[in-house]
């Protein structure tokens, strides 16, 4: 038993060690900013902290923040910045959803991810939502991810990450 125990040990550590592979699919993500003015406090979220958070979306999927490496990355396809109080602080599935994301969404690819940074209005913290492509039939305008922006990195009015 000892020789076979040895005989595997010496095959493994004859092996090379493999190459850390790159993606495989890479998301493209457009980030929609909504806020309610120009400051942090009023949802105002910086180039800086977009960077940020790909960089953490990457290390996730990558395995090296724990788990294993998905194969999946994340680059950034652009920016757009929206000044308005409801969108701001809107709830869930509401008429103020469907508005902005008809009026902000970009592509119509499976590789493209719309991400829209609000303040939730809720009597509870949640971090965000998201929908699922079964979830929205032929008409993909809810398509997207809608994140706290305080959740984000860098953010100096940050809560707790729920999510």
């Amino acid at each position: 038993m000892i020789k076979v125990l040895i005989s595997v040990i010496l095959v493994l550590l004859s092996v090379p060690p493999r190459r850390a592979q790159t993606s495989v699919f890479t998301f493209k993500i457009h980030f929609h900013v909504i806020a309610s003015g120009h400051e942090q406090k009023d949802g105002y979220v910086t180039d800086y902290q977009i960077k940020r958070q790909i960089e953490v979306l990457n290390k996730g999927f990558s395995g090296k923040m724990g788990g294993v490496n998905t194969l999946i990355g994340f680059e950034l396809g652009s920016i757009d910045r929206t000044y308005n109080f409801k969108w701001a602080t809107l709830e869930p599935y509401s008429l103020e959803e469907l508005n902005m994301k008809a009026k902000l969404r970009v592509g119509r690819s499976s590789s493209i991810l719309n991400v829209y940074t609000t303040r939730p209005k809720y009597a509870f913290p949640v971090a965000g939502w998201s929908t699922f492509p079964w979830d929205y039939g032929d008409s993909n305008v809810m398509d997207g991810v809608v994140i706290d922006y305080r959740t984000m990195p860098g953010n100096p009015n940050s809560v707790p990450c729920y999510g």
